[in-house]
């Protein structure tokens, strides 16, 4: 089993392999660079959200941004500039609708942020509902994601910003 698992300095490689594809790549480390590439893609409100065409999947799946937020947190009492931004699809939203439907006035999610990405420091935190379909063996739970954040610092603000464009 242990034959398995990479040497150190193989993970070593693999990383700097990783780290000098990604030059030039989307690294983002300013606010002013993240609203510009978001400009085109932003979607803040329904009648935005509903131009595209449901029976064009491309529409149906191309990303949207919901918001775009810089923030400083503090940490340890050091200030920490952070940035991050709120994206999904229109077919992953509808996600929502569906878990209305079935859950009624009381909304029930569950968020993720653990998944860290390997370039630029960014941390991906997933955000949506269970759904609970019949199988041949019974029930099963499956997470529906709703929409995900990009965020260089997981903090309270942050969360309160995803939470926010859900509403």
């Amino acid at each position: 089993m242990l034959a398995h698992v990479p040497a150190v300095k193989k993970m070593e490689n693999r990383k700097a392999y990783l780290k000098k594809k990604a030059a030039g790549g989307w690294e983002i480390n300013k606010f002013v660079t993240l609203q510009n590439w978001a400009a085109r893609k932003m979607c803040q409100d329904a009648e935005t959200f509903r131009t595209a065409d449901e029976s064009k999947m491309a529409d149906m799946n191309a990303m949207i941004i919901l918001d775009e937020f810089e923030h400083t947190s503090t940490d340890g009492g050091k200030e920490i500039e952070s940035m991050g931004i709120i994206v999904t699809t229109r077919a992953l939203f509808s996600n929502v609708r569906q878990a209305v439907q079935d859950q009624g006035p009381d909304l029930v999610m569950s968020t993720d942020g653990t998944y860290r990405l390997h370039f630029g420091g960014w941390t991906l935190v997933d955000c949506g509902g269970i759904l609970v379909e019949t199988s041949s063996s019974g029930f099963v739970q499956r997470f529906r994601p709703w929409l995900y954040m990009f965020v260089r610092t997981e903090c309270t603000y942050a969360y309160q910003r995803m939470f926010a464009a859900l509403v």
